[in-house]
């Protein structure tokens, strides 16, 4: 949605809001962050514009008077520049399986409130246990979802707004990037 909110609402909003202006230049972070591949150089200017970032965020938002201040994620912002010099481009990267397992644990220790609370880590440890024989004896670990890329292109004709779409962008035969 983030990609393509400047497009729907960019003829409703003010050039110089600055609210605006803070998300166009998110949408232009975002997309340097997912950058599949990068060079020192722009790593450097990502290190730049990322400052520039919580620049503009601390303008608009951070006031002592309403006590809005910066968040934890704001912080860690900061240090994906070194974590892409580490690690490489954070292009596919995700811990998606990793907060699927915390709330595994999460819902057991809700559950749990009518257990014995004399040793929390051994009962959940114990669940997780009985848990994972469960699906390695039922075959239930294997998922039946149907997985996406995360790109496709279509043709603007293919929509039922395609006159709209290319009246607006004035090409009918325009692709877009899903």
């Amino acid at each position: 949605m983030l990609k393509y909110l400047p497009l729907i609402l960019g003829d409703l909003t003010a050039e110089d809001d600055a609210h605006w202006l803070l998300l166009l230049h998110l949408c232009e972070l975002v997309d340097l962050l997912f950058a599949p591949v990068f060079t020192e150089g722009m790593v450097a200017y990502l290190r730049e514009f990322i400052g520039d970032h919580l620049s503009m965020y601390k303008e608009l938002y951070v006031s002592d008077e309403m006590e809005i201040r910066l968040q934890p994620k704001h912080h860690l912002l900061v240090h994906l520049p070194t974590i892409i010099l580490q690690s490489g481009p954070l292009f596919g990267m995700n811990c998606m399986r990793y907060k699927l397992k915390n709330s595994f644990f999460k819902r057991c220790a809700h559950n749990m409130f009518n257990d014995n609370f004399t040793n929390i880590c051994q009962t959940l440890a114990y669940k997780h246990q009985q848990q994972s024989l469960f699906f390695k004896l039922t075959n239930a670990h294997f998922r039946d979802a149907v997985f996406i890329n995360n790109r496709s292109i279509n043709m603007i004709s293919n929509y039922a707004f395609d006159d709209e779409l290319a009246a607006k962008f004035a090409a009918k035969k325009l692709m877009i990037s899903v």
